[in-house]
């Protein structure tokens, strides 16, 4: 039955001609839709868009099981007002993805020789192809295999995409925390607030490897001014308040920017959709923090500055189990039951407390409690965290970092 002009046999479908002459029939336990469904996990990979792949599918609607069989030929021949009809696709339409299929060799033209559309059978439906003229279908089944491998990488990509995606979750949690213990700890400066808000989901492979390249660099830069302002803290409440000290040593101007990070391609633009400068007065304590329930210091005090009991909890969910409330007391009572369990000794822990202050050896305990398996003597690991603590090496921010991670 003659049907409205297909296309010819023009330069650009001699290609797609070629391969369809290799057709041999579809292999093994294969299915003419195992093939359609490998075209649609990787449409965007070919260029194809959802019109193309609609159109493709009713091709295939109108090709019968024996068609793909070695010897002969799924040749289909739907008009355009057919598939027009059946798809509710403008003609127009349909004729621009029917040329892009043949352009990429998905499909070949089969032309007659007054270039309509038309085709018999020998009987009925179930029966094999007397003559047709139309769109050759070979050539996804010639190239099954190709796209089979196309899906593979496809997928692999996808993988690491994701598996960066997750870095980039991570990174930012990371720098929330740094950012909250020293809002917390009261820590002077310049620090970013509500990080996560920054950035947006990548759109591919490449922008998500930038994003979490600028991240690391971030977390990175803002642990060095998170050390150096703990440190500096630390040296300034030990001064004698006799002694002239400068009072911006502890103003850290926290800048993804600087000299050393545009050597390392972070260009201004970028880091502005990184960063969200937001200074605030930090040295005062948030009024619900439960940090403000410990005894306020003398500025001249030895007492190293106070961790967030927030992160605490986040990092260490065991130590949960043994609080009965949210007051220091119910913290430090905590810390004393866990001691006695790990069994560090009495002289060792107040040793610990001495050392690290009463709020940093309850977070030194949490954290054991949590390593419990990792550990195999904790008085002896206590003693350990006491020495760098006198040395001023202790990072009890890092290891509870770590944790969450």
């Amino acid at each position: 039955m003659a049907a409205v002009t297909g296309l010819r046999n023009h330069e650009m479908s001699r290609e797609a001609i070629n391969i369809a002459q290799r057709f041999e029939g579809i292999e093994g336990d294969t299915k003419s839709y195992d093939i359609l469904n490998v075209i649609k996990r990787i449409k965007r990979s070919l260029g194809l868009n959802g019109t193309d792949i609609e159109i493709l599918e009713k091709l295939f609607l109108f090709s019968q099981k024996q068609d793909w069989v070695e010897g002969a030929r799924p040749i289909v021949w739907p008009s355009n007002f057919l598939l027009s009809e059946e798809t509710g696709i403008e003609i127009r339409s349909i004729q621009r993805s029917l040329s892009k299929l043949v352009r990429k060799c998905l499909i070949a033209p089969k032309d007659s020789p007054t270039g309509k559309r038309y085709g018999r059978r020998t009987g009925g439906i179930r029966t094999s192809i007397v003559e047709g003229y139309g769109f050759d279908l070979s050539p996804l089944a010639v190239r099954y295999e190709e796209f089979l491998d196309l899906h593979d990488q496809q997928k692999a990509i996808m993988e690491h995409y994701r598996s960066i995606n997750k870095r980039i979750t991570i990174a930012k949690k990371s720098i929330n925390m740094i950012i909250n213990a020293a809002i917390d700890a009261g820590l002077a400066g310049d620090w970013i607030e509500n990080y996560s808000d920054t950035t947006k989901r990548s759109k591919d492979i490449d922008d998500a490897q930038k994003t979490l390249s600028a991240l690391l660099l971030v977390q990175e830069e803002l642990n060095e001014a998170y050390n150096i302002a703990i440190k500096t803290t630390k040296m300034t409440r030990q001064r004698d308040k006799n002694v002239m000290h400068i009072e911006n040593t502890t103003d850290i101007n926290i800048s993804i920017c600087n000299e050393n990070v545009s050597k390392r391609n972070c260009s201004t633009e970028q880091s502005s959709i990184y960063l969200k400068i937001a200074k605030r007065d930090l040295m005062g304590m948030q009024k619900n923090s439960v940090s403000n329930l410990m005894p306020q210091q003398e500025e001249n005090s030895s007492e190293p500055i106070k961790l967030s009991y927030g992160l605490v909890k986040k990092a260490c969910p065991e130590f949960q189990n043994y609080l009965k409330g949210e007051t220091v007391a119910d913290y430090m009572n905590a810390a004393e039951t866990v001691r006695i369990m790990l069994g560090v000794s009495k002289d060792g822990w107040l040793q610990a407390q001495n050392a690290m202050g009463q709020n940093q050896s309850i977070v030194a305990i949490a954290i054991m409690l949590e390593n419990f398996e990792k550990i195999n003597n904790h008085g002896g690991y206590l003693r350990g965290m006491t020495k760098k603590a006198v040395a001023g090496d202790l990072n009890l921010v890092g290891s509870l970092i770590g944790l969450v991670q």
